[in-house]
């Protein structure tokens, strides 16, 4: 059965690894369909999200991160990673910290 659903991903996947600016976004390598799988390959992130730095922080630190800090870190990181999608008329669907991964010591990707 081919529902078309990978191609489309796959297809804007490339979209976006052409128009968006280096470290926005992981690497679309390709994708394949066989006769009983099918996956996107993409470039591995081996940084942790947003959403386990959070918890990191509380759990291994005297006291926990303020609410307003953790939403001016979010938002400082977020914002224009999605400001850079949306100039290209991409509208990220599931945004949330744990869709938001460190890829070096500052930089992030969705």
């Amino acid at each position: 059965r081919n529902s078309g659903v990978l191609g489309g991903e796959a297809a804007m996947l490339q979209f976006l690894d052409s128009c968006l600016p280096p470290l926005t976004v992981p690497i679309y390598m390709g994708h394949f369909r066989g006769d009983d799988i099918s996956a996107i390959v993409m470039e591995y992130l081996p940084g942790q999200d947003m959403h386990w730095i959070r918890d990191w922080t509380t759990k291994y630190k005297s006291r926990r991160i303020a609410v307003q800090d953790a939403v001016y870190l979010t938002a400082e990181v977020m914002l224009p990673l999605l400001q850079r999608m949306h100039e290209v008329g991409i509208v990220h669907r599931d945004v949330k910290p744990s869709n938001c991964v460190k890829r070096g010591l500052k930089d992030f990707c969705m």
